[in-house]
């Protein structure tokens, strides 16, 4: 993995220390220069958790990807700067209750504090959150919290910045995991009928004001209180949105 290339991708400008304000600034270019998006799904390619297949689809061909993807590459982008970091198991909380373990990947580092870090969820935070339980940490556009369920586990939650109406995000632990542990859930959300990930066409990423989203057949434009909605009547339609809006091309 060229690093030079992957902080080229991310738009990266400041120097390179495995520090607290390296980490909330690479998070930051990530997030905000990688959508995350689950288009291989939906147009029959196979997604693979292989450093080089991945550093190739998301930094040289300027891709996106769900979080297995996004959140290992970024994973060994921090362990090759020199973080003290690990993956860990995250469920995900929706209307049925929690998804099962491997459910969501997401990153611990320990610096002077503990911080939890996740490039691939889709619409989260964007800097790094401080696993602290007495707190609410701001974001741009939603304020968190999290809270400790025993030894070993926390939930994340969010909300509407300024409300404090907090929702449950997802749970994770502090398990160190390879990717290995993973696997299984990968190959699931890219093959079940159940999947979120199978049923439904998914890319979106933020901008300063708000966000771009592609949710199968809608394109939509966030910008603080205005929002704006186009439907994609066609393939044709989709990749031309995909070029023109977030700089992806689909072959």
């Amino acid at each position: 993995m060229d690093q030079t290339v992957y902080l080229n991708r991310i738009k990266y400008q400041g120097t390179i220390e495995a520090n607290y304000d390296c980490l909330c600034n690479l998070h930051r270019s990530h997030v905000m220069n990688i959508p995350f998006e689950d288009l291989d799904i939906h147009f029959g390619k196979k997604i693979v958790l292989e450093v080089d297949s991945l550093f190739n689809k998301i930094v040289i061909n300027k891709r996106g990807g769900f979080c297995y993807e996004l959140n290992y590459l970024f994973y060994k982008l921090l362990t090759n700067i020199g973080f003290d970091c690990c993956m860990v198991s995250s469920r995900i909380k929706d209307d049925e209750g929690y998804g099962p373990p491997f459910d969501h990947m997401s990153i611990i580092v320990k610096l002077d504090d503990i911080w939890l870090v996740d490039v691939g969820y889709g619409d989260l935070f964007i800097e790094p959150i401080k696993i602290s339980t007495n707190s609410i940490q701001k974001d741009d556009f939603k304020d968190y919290k999290i809270e400790k369920l025993n030894d070993n586990e926390f939930v994340l939650l969010e909300s509407h910045k300024g409300v404090h109406n907090f929702i449950e995000r997802y749970i994770f632990d502090c398990t160190p995991r390879s990717i290995e542990d993973f696997f299984a859930q990968c190959e699931c959300k890219q093959s079940s009928a159940d999947s979120y990930f199978v049923q439904n066409t998914i890319c979106t990423i933020p901008t300063q004001t708000g966000r771009k989203t592609i949710f199968n057949n809608v394109y939509k434009t966030k910008s603080l209180s205005t929002t704006t909605e186009e439907i994609i009547l066609s393939n044709d339609d989709l990749k031309k949105i995909l070029d023109e809006v977030f700089n992806i091309r689909m072959i």
